[in-house]
């Protein structure tokens, strides 16, 4: 029996899954069968997404809202279609509903829109990095501020380490820092 596998991804965690199950949810998928992720589509690593493609079965259809959803690059993508087409499932796109890979003219639509992804990666790839080249032309220097060898917290960072009763969480807390910046502090105090 055919099953609609949804899939959903937000790039971050200010981002909300909530229309993208919505709209797969009306679309016929069931609870369970919906995998998410809160990950950049550029990421190869993504749970939900292996989750998903172990689940689908010959004669499944997967279901994305949008092409994007899946990857953003065009190469990974027509990997996931070819493994996809190899096990005779199909794939929708509820924004997209031209693209298929079930005949060579749906497949070529696919292949365009693929190409569109990755040029709208590699187009805002750009304007970084161009933006980023303006600034250190301009005098300004991006990226977290340096840590003062001198700095007690460094050395407050050390003790509160050998404290069995303090945990990383309250010691980065009392030198009002992250906890990030607290294991900083103590590789920098053990590089002294």
């Amino acid at each position: 029996m055919s099953r609609k596998i949804g899939y959903a991804r937000v790039s971050s965690l200010t981002q909300s899954l909530r229309r993208q199950v919505d709209d797969l949810l009306r679309e016929g998928c069931s609870k369970d069968l919906i995998f998410c992720d809160i990950v950049s589509g550029t990421k190869s690593i993504r749970t939900g997404l292996s989750k998903c493609l172990a689940e689908l079965q010959s004669g499944d259809t997967l279901v994305v809202c949008a092409l994007d959803r899946l990857s953003r690059s065009a190469d990974t993508l027509m990997e996931m279609v070819n493994f996809i087409k190899s096990k005779s499932i199909s794939i929708k796109s509820l924004t997209q509903p031209h693209l298929t890979i079930d005949d060579p003219i749906g497949l070529y639509n696919f292949r365009i829109a693929s190409a569109n992804s990755q040029l709208e990666l590699d187009v805002s790839k750009q304007r970084i990095m161009s933006g980023l080249e303006a600034s250190r032309k301009a005098g300004i220097v991006g990226g977290r501020p340096k840590i003062n060898l001198k700095d007690p917290r460094v050395i407050a960072a050390k003790a509160y380490a050998s404290d069995p009763e303090m945990s990383p969480y309250l010691a980065s807390k009392a030198l009002g820092v992250s906890v990030r910046t607290y294991y900083r502090y103590l590789r920098l105090h053990d590089e002294l």
